[in-house]
C-alpha cells in the first residue's frame, strides 16, 4: 500500500468518491477541496479553497503546486473536470510525472500504479503503467451504501495572483443539474425523435417510468435539444444504472459504450437492423412515437 495519497476535487459528490479510491491505495488521505467548508470527508488532513464564489479555481493553482511539491505523494487522484485537468497537470510537473486521464479502472502494486481507459471510440482498451509518484484523472462512483466521515485537520488555502489574470465577476450558467451516474433508469433518446417537441413524448415516458433522461451526442451537440449534461456515451456520461431504455438510438458504439455497463438494457426503433439491437436485452421494433405512449399508459395503470 501507498504511504501518501492526495485527491483534488471542486465538486462535493467527487470529493466523497474519490477520497473513498484513494482509501484503497494509501494509508493517508489528504484532500484538496472547494465548497462548503464542512464538505470535506473521508480524509485525514483536508486543504479548503474555499467556495469559488469569489475567486476563480486558477489562483490556486500555486498554492496546489507548492503543498504538492512539499508533501510528495506518491499517487493524486484528480476529478475529471475542466479544473481537475488543469490540477492534473501542474501536479504533474511539481512530480515531474506523466497524467493518466480518462481513467475507468484503477490498480496500485510493486511500486507501479496502472491505468485502464477506453480508446478508439470505446472499442478497446488501453493499460497505462507509472512508475513512482502518478496523476491520475479517474471517473469513479461512491459505493451507495459507504457512509461519508467527518475530516480531520482543515487547512485554508490563500489564492494568490496568477500570471496576471485578474477575476472580475462570475455569472451562473442555467442548466438543469442532473446526475445521470447516480440514476437507477435511464431513458435515452437519438435521432429516431424527428423535433424537439415530440421529445415531450420520452419525457412523459420516462415520468411514468421514474427514470432520468439522456440522450446522444447529435441531440445535445448538434440539435442542442438537451444540455450536454444529459449526454451519454465515450466523450459524455459513462453510466450504470439498473435499467437503461435506448428510445430511437441506432446504437453506434460512441453512445453504447456509455451504457455497457447497465444492468438491463431495452431498446426501441423502428429499423429492425439498427445495431442496438445487438447490443440490448429486450428489443421492441416500432416508431418511439408510438411505442412510448403505450409503455408508459402501462406503468399509470
Amino acid at each position: 500500500m501507498l504511504n501518501n495519497v492526495f485527491v483534488i476535487s471542486t465538486k462535493k459528490a467527487n470529493s466523497f468518491a474519490l477520497c473513498l479510491e484513494a482509501a484503497k491505495y494509501g494509508e493517508h488521505v489528504s484532500l484538496i477541496y472547494a465548497g462548503e467548508k464542512g464538505d470535506a470527508v473521508n480524509a485525514e488532513k483536508a486543504y479548503w479553497l474555499g467556495s469559488l464564489d469569489s475567486t476563480s479555481f486558477v489562483t490556486y493553482i500555486p498554492e496546489i503546486v507548492k503543498l504538492v511539491k512539499e508533501q510528495k505523494p506518491e499517487l493524486v487522484l484528480i476529478e475529471l473536470t475542466k479544473n481537475g485537468r488543469l490540477a492534473a497537470a501542474h501536479a504533474a510537473v511539481a512530480l515531474e510525472t506523466v497524467v493518466l486521464t480518462d481513467v475507468s479502472e484503477l490498480s496500485a502494486a510493486d511500486g507501479k500504479v496502472t491505468g485502464k481507459r477506453m480508446v478508439y471510440g470505446g472499442s478497446a482498451v488501453k493499460t497505462e503503467s507509472v512508475s513512482g509518484s502518478a496523476v491520475v484523472c479517474l471517473s469513479v462512483q461512491a459505493d451507495k451504501e459507504a457512509q461519508p466521515t467527518a475530516a480531520g485537520e482543515i487547512i485554508e488555502l490563500a489564492a494568490e495572483n496568477c500570471g496576471g489574470i485578474t477575476f472580475t465577476g462570475k455569472t451562473e450558467r442555467t442548466v438543469q443539474t442532473v446526475n445521470l451516474n447516480a440514476a437507477t433508469r435511464v431513458v435515452g433518446v437519438g435521432r429516431g425523435f424527428s423535433t424537439e417537441e415530440s421529445l415531450s413524448i420520452a419525457r412523459d415516458f420516462a415520468a411514468a417510468f421514474e427514470a432520468e433522461i439522456g440522450c446522444t451526442r447529435p441531440i445535445a451537440e448538434e440539435e442542442r435539444w438537451m444540455p450536454t449534461e444529459r449526454y451519454i456515451g465515450v466523450s459524455g456520461a459513462m453510466i450504470k444504472p439498473a435499467v437503461y431504455v435506448a428510445a430511437g438510438i441506432s446504437g453506434q458504439v460512441q453512445h453504447t459504450v456509455g451504457v455497457n455497463e447497465a444492468g438491463l438494457i431495452i431498446a426501441v426503433n423502428k429499423d429492425e437492423h439498427a445495431p442496438i439491437f445487438n447490443n440490448c436485452d429486450y428489443g421492441i421494433i416500432g416508431d418511439v412515437a408510438q411505442i412510448l405512449p403505450l409503455l408508459a399508459e402501462k406503468l399509470k395503470a
